[in-house]
């Protein structure tokens, strides 16, 4: 009897709490923030100044069609003057050039492709600089590679009072190791730097 009297009760109890679908709470309140808008800031750096212009030019075809020597033609033992690569923060967050690398697009004017290739990306080598001292030196083949880059600054977006511009120093030399293999050679690369943000 005690057993049939406890199920009755249960039973009771369930349909007061809402059985029926009904739900039973305290009492609530809440608050929101209504009209939230985020924007999302921009990463770009650009080139400033000389660029982008090419850095490396043995000749430029004047507008008379006569030929005006830039860097003349290479030869092992060539070291370029030092070429100045600027780039300047025109997004709207803080970035800093992290990377650089070479593309090379075409190498034609010579017999053994693969030869000039391999020479070439032993033989020539570049320097870059900022003035904090040595951002990357070595050869074509570590350009490649996209090497990342040292002493370089943190680079305030455009509209602010200063460290917009990251100044670059490049120069180019060809070792007396290279040989006939590059002889003729006539090399068509971009230099390219990548920024993150900071």
């Amino acid at each position: 009897m005690k057993k049939r009297y406890l199920a009755v009760v249960l039973g009771a109890a369930l349909f007061s709490s809402g059985f029926g679908g009904s739900t039973y709470s305290d009492f609530y309140s809440e608050a929101s923030s209504a009209g939230n808008k985020i924007e999302m800031g921009t990463l770009k750096i650009s080139p400033f100044y000389e660029n982008p212009s090419p850095l490396f030019m043995s000749f430029s075809e004047t507008s008379d069609g006569e030929k005006e020597e830039i860097d003349g033609y290479w030869y092992p033992g060539k070291i370029t003057d030092e070429k100045t690569f600027v780039t300047r923060n025109v997004g709207t967050v803080n970035a800093k050039v992290r990377n650089v690398s070479v593309r090379i697009h075409s190498i034609s004017g010579v017999k053994d492709l693969g030869a000039a290739e391999k020479s070439l990306n032993e033989n020539l080598t570049f320097t870059i600089k900022t003035a904090k001292g040595i951002a990357f030196q070595g050869t074509l083949d570590e350009l490649k590679k996209s090497p990342s880059l040292n002493n370089t600054n943190v680079l305030k977006p455009r509209g602010s009072t200063r460290d917009t511009d990251q100044v670059f120093t490049v120069n180019a030399e060809l070792s007396h190791d290279a040989g006939n293999e590059i002889q003729g050679a006539k090399v068509d690369f971009d230099l390219t730097m990548y920024a993150g943000q900071e």
